[in-house]
């Protein structure tokens, strides 16, 4: 195990609990001590895009900075914000569509802000307000990011309007101010009479988490410094459950799964911990009911938790409208409630039995059919490919020749052996026209002037003789050939694009009686 990987899984973790907490943030429209509520008049940070400090003289920023300072608070800035009722607490909120980390401190008795982090990121619970998932969500910050990335010749404004319609594109925004970074409009505060939606106002909060993760973060930040984590129960972590040489996990899927589906789920079985990821109608669901039922036919027990409800329930319907009360739901009250009569149910059906027959053997020997028929597939597959492009060059190639069809009609008149040997005389004429001879023909032209001469019209005669009326008019692109008398390159270089196109046309006719 390299060492230093476990400390980075655990910082990792601390910055998600703690980045959860931040940017799920709401905000009371009535805040204190904890946000400061329009605190410039235009927008430096985010869509100004202001990489250097600057100097505040804001006194109300300056109480707040003294009591981030005291309570060794993080601050953050959000820009435009979502106004709204928060039914569950029974008060109107704000929460900034837009974060950014910010450093606040004192240089020369001068209170000066500055961006801790180099981009913003979306408010999470400003953008589930608005009716978006985690997954969109994800999707969305990854196109902000994007967008400031190659923001550097767009003005504020601009740069502002594009990154709504990014969200818009995937929700509806009530907009009731126009978003314009260089001039907030902080002349009028929202009240509770105000519209629902998005105003170009701006905020200043403080960075705490709620009283459910400050247990679990205290305990992260004390093992992120840690030299002698591979010795913990963390070290489950990074091992790995070896299966015995030659033995294949054979999953059962009871609903449908792809090739990379099968090879995750079959190395979740090696690998202590696993993540898997995938945009929404990927099959996460899917896969997570099979992975179940696999671990449970091993032996396994399983939690399933998520941090939403709907996700838990498709699982839950899908696993037990196949198998009976195999998973159990216990998130809430009145769940657990029904466990006793789910119990009874449970034990009532084990004791009437069971139809099924099948056995570890058959499912091993069905496994191993479908492994067979999936490489025979693939060989299939890959036959169709090479052969598609060997109909598309073909296709392609042949229309260099006079005529297509006469083209076609020659190659049944002749042979691969016909061609091949024509080949030979060719590059016979064209050596003895490079005069490269050897040399017992050096020797015989002393005695015979004509005797090299004499050995080219031979060739040539040959391959006239061998050569019909069709294949000469398709080799000479013309209806009525002529015999060939004396060597040429072009001639030559025609023959191996026929020759090329007969072992292609007879290929595609083989594989065609083949399929």
């Amino acid at each position: 195990m390299k060492p230093g990987i476990l400390n980075a899984i655990v910082s990792y973790w601390y910055e998600c609990i703690r980045q959860e907490d931040i940017l799920g943030k709401d905000i009371s429209i009535n805040a204190r001590s904890k946000a400061l509520l329009y605190p410039f008049d235009n927008d430096l940070l985010i869509f100004g895009r202001k990489e250097e400090s600057f100097i505040t003289s804001n006194p109300k920023l300056i109480d707040f900075y003294t009591y981030t300072k005291t309570k060794g608070f993080d601050s953050y800035y959000g820009y435009p914000i979502l106004f709204y009722f928060n039914e569950d607490e029974n008060k109107f909120c704000i929460a900034p569509l837009f974060i950014i980390k910010i450093k606040l401190y004192i240089l020369d008795n001068q209170l000066k802000i500055q961006k801790d982090e180099p981009l913003p990121v979306c408010g999470i619970l400003a953008l589930e307000k608005l009716g978006l998932k985690t997954e969109e969500i994800a999707d969305i910050n990854n196109k902000i990011e994007d967008l400031f990335k190659n923001s550097s010749s767009i003005s504020n404004k601009e740069l502002a309007k594009k990154a709504v319609v990014i969200i818009e594109n995937e929700t509806f925004i009530q907009i009731n101010e126009e978003i314009d970074p260089d001039n907030l409009n902080n002349q009028t505060k929202i009240c509770k009479n105000d519209s629902p939606g998005l105003y170009n106002k701006s905020v200043i909060f403080i960075g705490d988490n709620t009283i459910y993760n400050l247990s679990l973060l205290e305990d992260l930040l004390e093992l992120k410094s840690k030299n002698d984590l591979n010795k913990t129960s963390l070290s489950f972590l990074l091992s790995q459950n070896t299966p015995r040489e030659g033995q294949e996990i054979i999953p059962v899927l009871p609903f449908p799964a792809n090739e990379y589906q099968i090879i995750a789920l079959q190395d979740i079985f090696i690998n202590k911990i696993s993540v898997i990821t995938g945009p929404p109608g990927t099959g996460k669901s899917q896969f997570i009911s099979n992975l179940i039922i696999n671990l449970f036919l091993a032996g396994k027990s399983v939690l399933f938790v998520s941090h939403t409800n709907p996700a838990v329930e498709v699982v839950n319907n899908k696993v037990n409208s196949n198998f009976y009360n195999l998973m159990f739901r216990t998130g809430r009250k009145e769940l657990r409630q029904e466990l006793r009569g789910k119990f009874n149910d449970l034990v009532l059906e084990l004791q009437k039995g069971t139809n099924c027959n099948i056995t570890k053997r058959e499912i091993i020997n069905l496994w191993e059919n479908i492994k067979e028929l999936q490489k025979k597939l693939l060989e299939i597959y890959d036959i169709g490919t090479q052969l598609e492009i060997v109909i598309e060059n073909y296709n392609n190639r042949k229309t260099l020749f006079y005529n297509d069809n006469e083209l076609e009609t020659s190659f049944s008149e002749i042979n691969e052996d016909y061609l091949f040997k024509i080949e030979r005389f060719l590059l016979e004429i064209k050596r003895l026209n490079d005069k490269s001879f050897f040399l017992f023909e050096k020797f015989l032209s002393i005695f015979n002037k004509n005797y090299i001469k004499t050995k080219e019209t031979k060739f040539l005669k040959n391959i006239n003789k061998s050569l019909t009326k069709k294949c000469q008019s398709a080799l000479q692109n013309c209806k009525e050939p002529i015999q060939i008398d004396t060597w040429s390159n072009i001639f030559f270089e025609r023959f191996k694009e026929y020759k090329n196109l007969y072992i292609s046309y007879n290929y595609i006719n083989y594989m065609g009686v083949c399929t």
